[in-house]
């Protein structure tokens, strides 16, 4: 396997792990956070949530993430 092809199944299975073993918060917190380049405290004035919430929820969902069988064995 090229590393092209390791690269676009690592990528293909991140993406499915965020879609099927997020919350929908979790979800939406991390699109904002990695993918839209907001900061927490943004994030937290979108949401009407603290600052403190949007940290908590990101490492949740990071931490689902990283358990999912689907990436296990890019780990």
């Amino acid at each position: 396997m090229t590393n092209l092809s390791e690269i676009r199944e690592m990528k293909s299975s991140l993406y499915e792990a965020i879609d099927e073993d997020l919350t929908k918060r979790q979800k939406e917190m991390i699109q904002m956070y990695y993918f839209d380049d907001m900061v927490m405290h943004e994030i937290a004035n979108e949401l009407g949530v603290t600052k403190g919430n949007v940290s908590t929820t990101i490492k949740r969902g990071l931490n689902r993430i990283k358990k999912s069988k689907k990436i296990k064995k890019f780990l």
